[in-house]
Formats: structure tokens, sequence, C-alpha cells
């Protein structure tokens, strides 16, 4: 059966007989076998320029879509000796395949390439799949932790995310450790408990329904009612005791600050409360008003920096300001000049931090 030819260029059909798959390649591996994704990479690629009869260099463009520990479309490029115009690295799911299919029909449509390489590498460590017969493979080690061990952490694996007693030992685990940084890495059931849809990808995003909600009910052990919180759940997360007992300590603290220190006491709470200093409008307006009779000719980050400046050290409309020295500030003006500052307003600028005035550090 022939299709007609598509004239409608606005139309999916439009490339149509125009653009095919012309190479295949793929590699061999067994899991475990400590072959890096670049290598896969590169291989299969290697493997469906020559299926397709032609030459690293006659490939010019490079597309990938990544999961987990997948490698870039540039560390595969650089390997063979590809020059792209244009390379692109997606991530996402299986399906990325197809979208990238149309990317590539369209960048050849555009004159933009002439020939399109898509791939995706994984290995035996690459993260678990979902089955969408139930069927899981469970990988022996994820790339994260490949990655998290080569660097030093403490890795904490194979941690069954449904048992809250192993998670939280694995966080106790993890807290007592003070020299490096701890990665867990706990595995869990997606749609655990339904009888039909855990494991699959029908419990990814769509609805149980009530037949499989009253099912898993029963193979959880879940008696309650829709929305209710048992008492004793409830007992356990309820933390109204700790937290009065906690704002009562926190409110003597406040008290004995503001004995101490009241200026500051006050300025911390009005900051905390998310005020404007009580003259910070009328300031302003003065402000502008002068700005506006000096009718100045200056950029924008020129007058942005003055205002700035101004409000800081010799309105003082705004205590406890800090400037963010950007690697660009010399160019946009972001950093905070230090000009001499009138006597009058030195407190202003040897005043700590919104950081430091604190109870906490009283």
């Amino acid at each position: 059966m022939t299709m007609p030819a598509e004239t409608d260029t606005s139309s999916p059909k439009y490339l149509r007989d125009k653009y095919a798959i012309v190479g295949v390649g793929e590699t061999k591996y067994t899991r475990g076998s400590g072959v890096t994704t670049r290598a896969l990479g590169t291989t299969a690629v290697r493997n469906a320029i020559e299926d397709a009869g032609l030459k690293p260099s006659d490939v010019d463009g490079m597309l990938s879509y990544q999961s987990g520990d997948s490698t870039f479309s540039t560390f595969v490029a650089g390997d063979l000796g590809i020059r792209p115009n244009f390379y692109m690295d997606v991530f996402g799911g299986g399906s990325s395949t197809e979208a990238l299919v149309g990317m590539a029909m369209g960048l050849m449509e555009a004159g933009m390439c002439k020939a399109v390489v898509i791939f995706r590498a994984m290995n035996g460590f690459s993260q678990v799949r979902i089955g969408g017969t139930g069927a899981r493979a469970v990988a022996p080690v994820s790339g994260d932790m490949l990655h998290a061990r080569a660097y030093g952490w403490q890795v904490i694996a194979n941690v069954d995310g449904h048992d809250v007693d192993a998670v939280d030992r694995a966080l106790r685990k993890a807290k007592r450790e003070k020299s490096k940084p701890t990665l867990i890495c706990a595995k869990t059931v997606i749609g655990k408990g339904a009888p039909t849809r855990q494991n699959t990808g029908g419990a990814h995003g769509a609805p149980l329904g009530d037949k499989e909600i009253a099912a898993t009910r029963e193979a959880i052990g879940w008696p309650h009612a829709p929305f209710m919180v048992p008492q004793p759940v409830l007992d356990a997360w309820n933390a109204k005791r700790r937290g009065a007992a906690a704002e009562r300590k926190w409110k003597k603290l406040v008290a004995a600050y503001g004995q101490a220190h009241p200026e500051l006491a006050a300025e911390f709470l009005r900051r905390a409360a998310g005020r404007l200093p009580a003259d910070f409008a009328a300031r302003a307006h003065a402000l502008l008003h002068e700005t506006d009779a000096k009718a100045e000719t200056v950029a924008t980050r020129k007058a942005s920096q003055r205002f700035f400046t101004s409000s800081v050290y010799h309105w003082r409309m705004l205590p406890f300001s800090e400037s963010i020295e950007m690697p660009l500030s010399s160019y946009t003006a972001t950093s905070l000049p230090s000009p001499s500052v009138p006597a009058s307003a030195q407190d202003s600028c040897d005043t700590p931090s919104i950081r430091q005035p604190s109870p906490r550090n009283a």
C-alpha cells in the first residue's frame, strides 16, 4: 500500500518517506562487568554508524536521553572524533526516543544536520525499572552509589524503604558520621500493597479505583476510614506540648536579650515581623526628590548602586543591609562601595548583620 505525497508542510505526514532510521547499534555485556556507560555508548554508536554504512565524519548531529548513570553525547562524540553541528541531552524515560526522532527529522529538514545519532547508554548499575508485568530488574549497586564511594562518602545501601525501623537506623548511622557526607540508598516498591498494581506502571499515575483500593486496605491491614488519622498516630506526631515549651523558652530568651540589647532586640523583632523602618517611606521619597532635582544622566545600574549606598550609609534606611559581591560586580555595580562614611552613619556600618543580632547569639 502506498501513500500519496503530502504537500502540506505543517502536517506531520510531510516528513514521511523523507527520512529513515538507517542503522542500529548495540553492545554485549554482562551485569556487573564494570564497563562504563561511556564505553557502552561509544561502542553502540560506532556499531550503528557502521551498520548504516557511514563513517563518524558523516555524522553531524548527536542526541541522547539520560537517566541514572547515563553518559553525555559530547563524550561519545569526542571519543569517535565526531564534530556535531547540533547536540542535546535530555533527561527522561524511554518515551523520549520518539521525541528525539522527531527532533532529528526537524534538524535535517532545517538543513542543520545530514545524519543524526540518537542513543542511550545504560549498564548493570543503572537504576531499577518498573516492568509492566510486575517483573523487576534489581541492580546490584546504583551509579550514584559508585560515585559516592569514589568521593569517599559513607554509603548505606540496601535499606528497605518500607521498613520504618530500617530507615530510622540508617538515619541514625548517617548522623553519627561527622567527618564526611552520607548517601542512603533505600529500595521501595511503587504501589506496594496494591494486589494487581504493585510494581507496575499502573500504580504510577493512574487512580487505583475503588475495588483496588479496598483490596489494598485489606492487604496492608488498614481498616480506618478515608482521611482518618488513627489516634495513636496522631498522638505520636502531635508536638503541641513540645512546641509550647519551646515557645516559652524562646520568649524568655528574647525578653532577656531585649533587656541586655534593647536597640538590637527592637531591630531584630522588626525584621522578624517583616516591617520596614517607620521612616522608610519619608526618607525614600526625599532621596527620590533629591535625585530628580539633580537631573543627572547615569546608567541604570549606577543609579541603583547610588540608592543602595545612600540607603545603607547615609540615610540609614535599611540597617544591617549586606552587599553581595558578584563575579561581575565591577560591571553590574552590585557591590557596595566603601566611601568615607560620616561619623553619624558609622554606627550603621559597624552594626552586625541580621544573622548576628539574634537572641541566640547574645
